[in-house]
């Protein structure tokens, strides 16, 4: 068992997957489906760790280890992650971030992202600072997490049109 990326580990690449599945994987400590890893260039024109998905789903992926993150997508900091027609849905991480944990940048255009499970910021967990933009998706019922609601510290999260947060309030 890998610590990071138990599926899929994008390191510093450039990595586009289209119709498929990701299913079923387990990683210790971040990013049971996906780890995208990514930094910026000193001049921050330039991004390490794209990840672009299409028609794909991340689903029942896990994180074990005590305090892990991102049990479907963790998405680095400095990486680009852009999900087109994805669900991303019954993936669990022990801590925080069952769905997707962005601690870069994260675009959604319809996409789905539901029914993960987390003590903490169960289907989408935007970093403070970073950004999330959704587009006609549907983020998830956050009220069966006592502890935060989504994008609870995604004060950053921009462009969310046509989007439904279902059951939740953003924070």
């Amino acid at each position: 068992q890998t610590n990071n990326g138990g599926g899929i580990y994008n390191n510093y690449g450039w990595l586009t997957i289209g119709d498929s599945v990701i299913a079923g994987n387990r990683a210790l400590k971040a990013g049971g489906g996906i780890y995208n890893s990514g930094g910026e260039y000193e001049d921050n024109a330039q991004h390490d760790g794209w990840l672009y998905l299409v028609n794909t789903s991340i689903v029942g992926n896990i994180v074990t280890e005590e305090n892990s993150v991102g049990g479907g997508l963790y998405n680095e900091s400095g990486a680009v992650a852009t999900l087109v027609n994805v669900t991303v849905a019954g993936n669990t991480a022990d801590y925080s971030r069952g769905g997707i944990q962005n601690a870069g940048r994260v675009n959604l255009y319809n996409t789905i992202v539901a029914e993960n499970e987390a003590s903490y910021g169960a289907d989408v967990y935007t970093q403070s600072g970073k950004t999330t933009r959704a587009q006609n998706s549907i983020i998830g019922d956050e009220s069966r997490n006592s502890n935060y609601t989504a994008y609870k510290n995604g004060t950053n999260s921009t462009n969310v049109g046509g989007t439904s947060f279902i059951g939740t309030s953003r924070g």
